[in-house]
């Protein structure tokens, strides 16, 4: 009973020692963050989520780190709305580095976690661009309606969609003001595709204002005043080849367009297919670095060696164990010589991306299937 009773003790004052995270499970706001179960199993869903072929393109990052990074945001914030992360990630999108949420989710979001007594619902009026929306709602254990109006004009951006169905885009706007107004800790931290947009836009105002004041700038006077140094020579412009060929040109002058410089880099970067590709714009990368700097160029230069090694992607985004397999069930499922004579033809115009083993195996089983045939 002694040594029961010493074991009871001990094990009473080593609970009294662990972590609180050891002892209990944090069910808080934040406990996918602070709570290391919680945390470790997000974290797996998104590293399975960043290996799926079928995941969005935006998510894939520069590196398998970064890729599982962006794919945690996403299964994060789904995981706070109680939605299916992977749902969730099919509708997302992004515009000038900003993730963004399709309307219709954060919709779907709205009627489902707000608390509502019913569904929300829309009154429509007006016509052209005075078309409004008033979108209507209930909170449980309230006598009273909440409604906010939004009219196209206020709305509209250059989305094709405000063209081909306006109401439904009005709809999709007026849900996110409705919820911004009465329930903003919901889609606190969410941007929709309205707000990528209007930042597109004004980004794109503002692009076309900083290059006209450095041209401004860059402007030289005819004559100069007496004493005045003359203006120092321009260094010779650069340039930098892009993967699809397009040539850039950069001089050094343009210190304030280093920023386009780096991200027309980082954009050839993921774009390039090769191993070839990429020492080529290793070389574009140290061909600038009096523009864009050594810090810059470092970083650059990172991230090349780490896509170069990673496995080869073909156009499609999949890797050469992905490729092998959806050609192996091709020719499984292949009925005719003459689609699987294509399916040669396929097979070796893989050879950047599979190795001479995988090629003859695939080769060996569409002669096998063709002699059944």
């Amino acid at each position: 009973m002694e040594n029961n009773g010493v074991r009871t003790e001990t094990a009473t004052a080593l609970a009294t020692v662990q972590p609180k995270a050891m002892q209990r499970h944090d069910t808080g706001a934040l406990g996918n963050l602070v709570d290391q179960e919680r945390f470790l199993q997000l974290q797996r869903v998104a590293s399975l989520m960043g290996s799926s072929a079928l995941t969005p393109k935006h998510l894939k990052g520069m590196s398998e780190k970064e890729t599982v990074a962006n794919c945690f945001r996403v299964v994060n914030q789904a995981m706070r709305w109680e939605f299916d992360p992977f749902a969730v990630a099919d509708e997302t999108y992004v515009v000038h580095g900003r993730l963004g949420y399709q309307g219709k989710l954060i919709a779907g979001v709205i009627n489902a976690r707000a608390g509502l007594e019913k569904r929300l619902r829309a009154e429509y009026s007006g016509s052209g661009e005075n078309r409004t929306v008033t979108v209507i709602g209930q909170f449980k254990g309230e006598d009273f309606v909440r409604d906010v109006s939004l009219t196209l004009k206020q709305a509209r951006t250059d989305n094709k969609m405000w063209q081909t169905d306006p109401d439904q885009k009005l709809w999709y706007s007026g849900v996110i003001k409705w919820a911004r107004r009465h329930c903003p800790e919901l889609i606190l931290g969410v941007l929709s595709e309205e707000d990528l947009e209007t930042m597109a836009a004004d980004a794109g105002g503002e692009q076309q204002t900083r290059l006209a004041s450095i041209d401004a700038k860059l402007t030289l006077p005819e004559t100069k005043a007496a004493g005045e140094k003359p203006p120092e020579a321009a260094k010779p412009p650069v340039e930098t080849v892009k993967p699809d060929g397009e040539v850039v040109t950069q001089t050094a002058t343009h210190p304030a367009d280093r920023d386009a410089l780096v991200d027309q880099l980082k954009a050839a970067i993921l774009a390039a297919k090769d191993d070839d590709a990429l020492e080529s714009i290793r070389q574009q990368v140290r061909a600038v670095e009096d523009i864009i700097g050594a810090d810059y160029v470092d970083l650059l230069l990172e991230t090349i060696d780490g896509k170069m090694s990673q496995p080869k992607r073909d156009d499609d985004g999949d890797t050469p164990e992905q490729i092998v397999e959806r050609l192996k069930n091709a020719i499984r499922s292949a009925r005719t010589k003459t689609t699987l004579a294509a399916l040669r033809e396929e097979t070796q115009s893989y050879g950047k991306y599979i190795d001479a083993r995988q090629m003859a195996y695939l080769i060996d089983m569409i002669e096998g299937r063709i002699k059944k045939l």
